[in-house]
């Protein structure tokens, strides 16, 4: 039987980074942070969590983006694959919502109807207890059209398409925002759907991206990570001193923002070009999906983050900006390591579960009376 081609490790170290930056994102998006009670003036340390929300949305463009790189290459279309993400998705749905009852959880109260976290746990596709996991499934389904459409376009029409798809979202929110103060979605177009077309393009195109070198990649990231840092104190002026107070404040750093677009990019670029494989970076990468569904689960934000804040988030907000930073990252680091430990588990489990029904099925054979 011929084994399975393993892939390249450059994008799925790629993926292992991109959750660091989401896990990252949503600490700082759900942590108790003790300036959310005040109104006092922007500090070193909020600065920060403002900047590294930014990133989370860097992360979810870079998933979509490997998605429609592996699309180009694609003979087949497996639909089991999304019985792959329902299966870890109900688990660990289901067991916070048996944890959340054991603990006598506020959350876990039966009623008709239900509450919405109760709701997100027993149907989290259909109500997008994980918004990222619904979008993927439905993009999933999509994907072999959107492959015959694409396979359709030339070189021109696809880089045509992608510029199209970008402006058409950007420009007229930054002049709603700029000139008007208000938000403004006029051609919405799903991030989703432009990041996979992204990705597609970048492996379809590599001769001719391969113009740009290394250098100009990072450079033009690094510019990205610049603007994400002027632009969130641009946010922040223009909040506090010209009124613009009735915007979204992440309409010009979000998936589809223009420091989002132009710092995600180049990252998938450079690390499809890490021709390696490693199999502990490609183990890893498949455990990421599980850190996604532990630590954004609604449970485990408002047991962990919120109301008990094990993580001492509200005590940490007062510390200095150096040993802030220094906390901030080691609590990332312990969030990453500890879900992937407990998803490592899991498919270890399933596995000797497997395996000993497996050899229950052998033992029970006609005429095998014996131990396999």
């Amino acid at each position: 039987m011929r084994s399975k081609k393993a892939r390249e490790s450059g994008l799925e170290l790629l993926r292992i980074i991109a959750m660091f930056m989401i896990v990252a994102s949503h600490l700082s998006q759900n942590g108790n942070w003790a300036w959310l009670n005040t109104s006092s003036d922007l500090t070193l340390n909020q600065f920060l969590m403002n900047v590294v929300i930014c990133f989370g949305q860097v992360g979810v463009a870079i998933f979509f983006s490997i998605t429609g790189y592996y699309l180009y290459n694609s003979k087949t279309h497996n639909l089991k694959r999304i019985f792959k993400i329902l299966r870890p998705t109900w688990f660990y749905s289901l067991s916070f919502l048996i944890l959340a009852f054991l603990t006598h959880s506020p959350s876990a109260t039966l009623s008709w109807p239900l509450n919405s976290l109760i709701a997100h746990s027993i149907f989290p596709i259909a109500t997008n207890a994980y918004w990222f996991v619904s979008t993927y499934i439905a993009l999933y389904l999509l994907l072999p059209y959107i492959k015959i459409w694409l396979d359709n376009l030339n070189d021109k029409k696809l880089f045509s398409l992608l510029f199209l798809f970008a402006g058409l979202y950007i420009i007229p929110n930054l002049i709603s925002y700029i000139f008007a103060d208000v938000a403004s979605h006029i051609f919405v177009i799903p991030a989703a759907l432009f990041y996979t077309i992204t990705g597609y393009t970048i492996c379809r195109c590599k001769n001719k991206i391969s113009r740009l070198s290394n250098l100009h990649l990072i450079l033009i990231c690094l510019s990205g990570i610049i603007i994400y840092i002027l632009s969130s104190m641009a946010i922040n002026f223009a909040n506090t001193h010209l009124n613009y107070i009735n915007i979204n404040n992440y309409i010009l750093i979000d998936t589809m923002s223009l420091p989002c677009i132009i710092t995600s990019i180049p990252l998938v670029v450079l690390f499809s070009r890490l021709k390696f494989i490693n199999r502990f970076i490609n183990y890893l990468a498949s455990l990421v999906f599980g850190v996604y569904l532990i630590h954004s689960n609604g449970f485990f934000i408002e047991f962990v983050w919120q109301k008990q804040d094990l993580l001492h988030t509200t005590v940490a907000s007062n510390y200095n900006f150096l040993h802030f930073t220094v906390y901030f990252i080691i609590t990332v680091l312990l969030i990453f390591c500890s879900c992937v430990i407990i998803e490592a588990l899991r498919k270890l489990l399933i596995q000797l579960f497997l395996k000993f029904k497996k050899l229950m099925i052998v033992k029970n054979l006609p005429g095998n009376n014996e131990y396999v």
